[in-house]
C-alpha cells in the first residue's frame, strides 16, 4: 500500500530555522520536503512555475517581501503554516487560512 506524502517547502531567511524544520519535515513518514528557500522573491518563482506544492512553512519578517506578501501574489497559495518570532502575526495568519502557526524559540 502506497503512502501519500505531502509536498512541502521551507521558506525562512534563519539557516538555523530551515535546518531544523528540514531535520523535523524528513523524520515524518507523510511530509516530503521538495526545497527551501532563503527568501519569498525565489520561493514565489518556485510556486509560479511549478504546481506540485502542497504546503509551506512560510516565515512571515522576510526580507524584501514578507510571507503574507507572498501569498497576495500567488494566484491558487499551497496550505500554510506559518512561523514567526512574534505573537502579533498569529490573527493575521489565520485570516490568510493558515492550518497552523509555529512560534520560533
Amino acid at each position: 500500500m502506497e503512502t501519500y506524502r505531502i509536498n512541502c517547502i521551507v521558506v525562512d531567511d534563519s539557516n538555523l530555522q530551515r535546518l531544523v524544520l528540514t531535520k523535523l519535515i524528513n523524520k515524518h513518514p507523510h511530509l516530503n520536503l521538495v526545497g527551501t528557500y532563503q527568501n519569498a522573491i525565489t520561493a514565489k518563482n518556485i510556486l509560479q512555475s511549478e504546481n506540485n506544492v502542497d504546503l509551506i512553512f512560510l516565515n512571515i519578517d522576510l526580507p524584501f517581501l514578507s510571507g503574507f506578501d507572498l501569498l497576495d501574489r500567488l494566484e491558487t497559495p499551497p496550505k500554510v503554516i506559518f512561523t514567526s518570532e512574534y505573537d502579533k502575526h498569529a490573527l493575521k495568519a489565520f485570516n490568510y487560512g493558515a492550518i497552523d502557526y509555529l512560534k520560533k524559540l
